[in-house]
């Protein structure tokens, strides 16, 4: 690859947005926008960095995106997907717990214009459950 950029931050920016200034979607972004994701259980888009880069979440940055485009970081390589496991309660009552914050967040949501990184983040709490039950399905053979 190349960069127009001498300065290494400037040229990784260039690199992943295809701009030397934030001013763009990062390519995994245009991706994920573009033809979607096979596994809803899953994050579309996932970076992985142990180490947090110099220009740091731009790098991934849906920018003028809806939020839900983003890339989800993934730091630590030996637990990739922390809080896997629901922290009490069975699945129906965390099912529970779930859908009354979901009436909730609409609630909010309504009395304000659409706002992206609201919408990811209530999307967020949906995918998060997802992902704790496809490990277990994929351990067990399911």
């Amino acid at each position: 690859m190349v960069a127009d950029n001498i300065n290494h931050n400037g040229a990784c920016l260039q690199m992943n947005t295809g701009e030397q200034a934030f001013s763009r979607p990062s390519l995994g972004s245009w991706l994920l926008y573009g033809l979607g994701s096979e596994n809803q259980d899953l994050p579309g888009y996932v970076v992985i960095s142990p180490a947090q880069p110099a220009q740091g979440a731009p790098l991934w940055s849906s920018s003028f995106l809806p939020a839900a485009f983003q890339g989800t970081l993934v730091a630590d390589l030996k637990n990739p997907i922390a809080n896997l496991t629901a922290a009490s309660g069975s699945r129906d009552q965390q099912r529970k717990q779930l859908d009354a914050l979901k009436r909730l967040n609409e609630l909010h949501r309504q009395s304000r214009s659409e706002d992206t990184q609201l919408s990811a983040r209530i999307a967020a709490f949906e995918l998060a459950f997802r992902m704790q039950r496809e490990p277990r399905s994929v351990r067990r053979g399911a």
